[in-house]
């Protein structure tokens, strides 16, 4: 059965949420961090609203990156993950007020390019037709 380009360009959609979801964990994993004091060290101090939202979080990533996997090939889905770096890049700099060199830039723009490069020839491959494989075990 084939399926319209406009419902497979959904699926393509799915990709992002994972790396939406990696991005808000990682976010609350440093906010709950920041909480942690070295010096009167507790490992309730582990157990604080935001570090346990960020676990939630990336476990839920984790069983929507399974579906992911389910649906295209690994060397396809995979580079849209380093996208997280990008994201992590703007939220470290206007919410935890760290700084952005010229070198993350530049590297920001590097693994945009290469997500770009390995994803492109993939898309225009199963843009109509998707491709179905099962693996049996």
């Amino acid at each position: 059965m084939k399926k319209s380009k406009k419902s497979y360009n959904k699926e393509y959609i799915l990709i992002l949420v994972p790396v939406t979801l990696q991005v808000l964990g990682t976010t609350f994993g440093k906010i709950g961090a920041s909480n942690i004091s070295i010096e009167d060290f507790q490992i309730i101090q582990f157990f604080n609203f935001f570090t346990i939202i960020a676990c939630i979080v990336l476990v839920l990533r984790g069983f929507i990156w399974l579906f992911v996997l389910k649906k295209f090939d690994l060397a396809f889905a995979y580079p849209f993950m380093s996208l997280s770096y990008i994201f992590i890049l703007f939220i470290s700099h206007f919410y935890f007020n760290e700084d952005i060199n010229t070198y993350k830039i530049i590297g920001s723009v590097l693994i945009t390019l290469g997500t770009f490069f390995l994803s492109i020839g993939e898309l225009k491959k199963n843009i109509m037709v998707p491709k179905k494989k099962e693996v049996k075990i």
